[in-house]
């Protein structure tokens, strides 16, 4: 009986794992610790499973090394990304299906600008257990170790960071082959390691004079001196453009991404677009501790989600030391140039929104005014002709109304994702924490806060970044504000929560946004402002403990609590507050004093 039983049990097993259909790279020239391009053998490893019903990819521990110069070159049109191409590719999963891919806790180590992995209309992919790194990183972090009158000295290591100052005091940074040169730096406090408070962006511009006292040791002569850095605090210096995503992933489904942790990238850590349904579970986008590294990690956002759809799921992530927000979920307006009867043509308005595939057949589409951000019709794609990269044309099923005319801006609705964010910390970084725009439902639960700028920021705008997605279904709820958030000056950061769509002209009966509840939140507030809201129907702020913290000083200009601009139906209170909270003061603009219920 006994051996009948594990006669069973093997023929079980033996025949789980044949439906699995496990592959080891090894086998297939995928080896660690070799030092040698891994590119190639990697793109063989996938071509010859790619035909395989379902398939796991089994890395052994180790470094993976991947070089620029051996890389894919492949044209794509990447969001909110700088658009050069053909862009450099490490792994490409291209039309690949049902695929698990579990690295073991391997380093990808990346030399030269690259984008490590690619998916692109892939469904059913699982990428597991991975660190990506780069060998050069994309920032630079230095300490300040000397403050005069007229400059500031900052030392960093050569070797990591390959660096020259030319014959007209010029700096320049190189990564691989390309020479770079600085635009801005952000300044981190040596004892908090949060972004020092009250700072923000300082420019680095084309004339600021470097002399090299020794190698590795600059002096910075800073126009500003209002704007010098502190002695022993360490400064992100930013050079280069945005060209790779960590992980791109395009016109794919059902995708997850789990225990990847991302040390460096040449742009946004996880860039996804027109994707349905995309799990995002304990991953992070933090320095490399392990080798020494302090405070430089994503070279620009951490999780860009863009014109997604289905259910977005982030959970157990942590981000620190980005040079742009942690999250931002959008979909991307753009603006009608010509119609004709039931043919539109569309322009991209914003230079990293050019060249993508906007739209696809039986998605449904609002025609929005620019200026009040109202919708004045609507219809449904029947045929999508990019026309050139800039512009595109749309077949619809029905012919608009006259009101749609040229400058009038085009949401895409079909792409508009639940997204449920939860157990998550947002530590200190560049910029703010959350901006989530997006009709679908949005749960943001169990998370800490702890961004430069707001917190939060729920915002929509076709005027300047053209980021579509009016909300229509927000729980802020159980979360932690720690003193830190909105302590440094960014755009749009006008309170910790901070629900400001770019309107030039809103209206007050027909607000933007609708269906805010922040509720059972702990806020640990050192300033005034916490809530700034413009164009909500249907917005609650209650049950929420606000304590008072002593960390800093109070620096925003914002003197008030809460600012309440053309909403509707606002309920503030009860709340909870412990100490002398300074934002006591409720501000109404161009709305009726009734839509506000207070407790």
């Amino acid at each position: 009986m006994k051996r009948a039983i594990l006669l069973l049990s093997l023929f079980c097993l033996l025949t789980t794992v044949q439906a699995q259909d496990v592959v080891y790279g090894a086998l297939y020239g995928v080896i660690p610790d070799t030092g040698n391009d891994m590119t190639q053998p990697f793109q063989n490893l996938l071509q010859a499973v790619k035909t395989r019903e379902s398939v796991t990819i089994i890395l052994s521990a180790g470094q993976y090394d991947f070089y620029e110069e051996n890389a894919i070159h492949k044209e794509y049109y990447e969001s909110n990304t700088t658009n050069r191409n053909p862009k450099n590719l490490a792994i490409l999963f291209e039309d690949m299906h049902n695929v698990t891919v579990d690295g073991n806790f391997s380093t990808l180590m990346f030399h030269g600008k690259m984008q490590p992995i690619t998916l692109d209309r892939c469904t059913n992919i699982s990428i597991r257990n991975i660190i990506i790194d780069f060998a050069t990183p994309t920032s630079v972090e230095a300490e300040v170790v000397h403050v005069d009158s007229s400059y500031f000295e900052i030392a960093f290591d050569p070797q990591l960071f390959p660096y020259e100052v030319d014959a007209k005091q010029q700096l320049h940074f190189f990564i691989g082959k390309h020479k770079t040169s600085p635009f801005t730096y952000v300044e981190f406090n040596h004892n908090s390691r949060m972004v020092e408070p009250y700072t923000g962006d300082r420019g680095w511009w084309e004339g600021i004079p470097v002399d090299e006292v020794e190698k590795g040791r600059l002096r910075i002569f800073y126009p500003n001196k209002a704007h010098f850095p502190k002695l022993h605090n360490w400064i992100v210096i930013r050079h280069g453009e945005r060209n790779h995503a960590g992980i791109f992933i395009q016109n794919s489904a059902d995708v997850l991404v789990q225990n990847v942790n991302i040390y460096q990238t040449d742009g946004l850590a996880i860039l996804a677009q027109f994707t349905h349904n995309l799990n995002l579970f304990s991953c992070s986008v933090v320095p490399n501790y392990l080798i020494g590294r302090k405070y430089i990690s994503s070279h620009d956002d951490g999780f860009h989600l863009m014109g997604c759809s289905g259910q977005i799921r982030v959970e157990n992530c942590e981000w620190y030391g980005l040079m742009d927000d942690a999250i931002n979920i959008h979909g991307t307006y753009v603006k009608v140039v010509k119609r004709k009867k039931n043919r539109v043509i569309a322009q991209f308005m914003h230079h990293e929104t050019t060249g993508l595939e906007w739209g696809r057949m039986g998605e449904k589409i609002y025609f929005v005014d620019p200026k009040t951000m109202k919708t004045i019709d609507s219809s449904t794609i029947i045929e999508y002709n990019q026309l050139n990269r800039d512009q595109f044309e749309l077949v619809l099923a029905t012919s608009p109304s006259r009101k749609v005319k040229s400058k009038v801006v085009i949401e895409n609705v079909t792409c508009n994702p639940d997204v449920k964010i939860s157990n998550c910390r947002f530590r200190s970084g560049r910029a703010r924490g959350l901006l989530i725009s997006t009709r679908g439902n949005v749960r943001i639960e169990d998370n800490i806060f702890e961004s430069a700028g707001s917190a939060i920021l729920i915002a929509g705008d076709a005027r300047e970044w053209y980021e579509s997605g009016p909300v229509r279904d927000v729980t802020i709820r159980k979360n932690i504000f720690r003193y830190s958030c909105n302590s440094s000056p960014y755009q749009f950061s006008e309170a910790v929560i901070s629900i400001y769509p770019n309107i030039a002209k809103p209206d007050p009966e027909h607000p933007y946004h609708a269906n805010i509840r922040i509720e059972d939140n702990s806020f640990f507030l050192f300033d005034y402002p916490i809530l700034f809201a413009k164009s909500v129907d249907g917005l609650t702020f209650k049950n929420n403990i606000l304590y008072r913290s002593k960390g800093l000083e109070p620096f925003h200009p914002n003197q008030f609590g809460y600012k309440l601009i053309a909403c509707k139906k606002v309920t503030i209170g009860p709340n909870k507050t412990e100490g002398e909270i300074l934002g006591k003061s409720i501000i109404m603009e161009q709305m009726n004093a009734k839509e506000l219920h207070k407790e």
